[in-house]
């Protein structure tokens, strides 16, 4: 693990922020900026996440509290615990990207489809004389 590494992590769990900006913190190059994944996917970035506790179980347990989130509001005098929709769609979207089934680097991963037609039957077009007709 190089210490160009260490303050990346270090800059990303102390101050939050993007990649690319702990990146130059850090003193990577553009070229490396512009290619985040030649340090994430690096044994030694994996290594001190794994180090720090960031690792898959960790992971999954966050994805889980956040796709049950819920939020306290007040209904008359009591305080009551909804489901807080937003907060559950952000962790569903982080959770998809991470499996990979949308964002940039998505493959729609068609094993297991059934394709179901439910009305086979082709739509009419109406134009202004058919129109005319269904309205007599």
């Amino acid at each position: 693990m190089t210490i160009r590494q260490r303050k990346v992590i270090k800059e990303l769990v102390e101050y939050g922020g993007t990649m690319s900006s702990a990146m130059r913190k850090a003193g990577y190059s553009d070229a490396m900026i512009k290619n985040p994944q030649k340090v994430t996917k690096s044994k030694g970035f994996k290594e001190i996440l794994e180090i720090m506790g960031i690792n898959d179980n960790a992971l999954a347990k966050t994805l889980k509290e956040g796709l049950e989130a819920v939020k306290i509001v007040k209904l008359r005098n009591t305080y009551t615990a909804i489901p807080d929709f937003s907060t559950r769609h952000k962790f569903l979207e982080t959770t998809l990207e991470l499996k990979g089934y949308i964002g940039r680097n998505s493959k729609p991963n068609l094993d297991n489809v059934n394709v179901v037609f439910v009305n086979n039957i082709p739509r009419p077009s109406f134009d202004k004389k058919t129109v005319k007709q269904l309205e007599k």
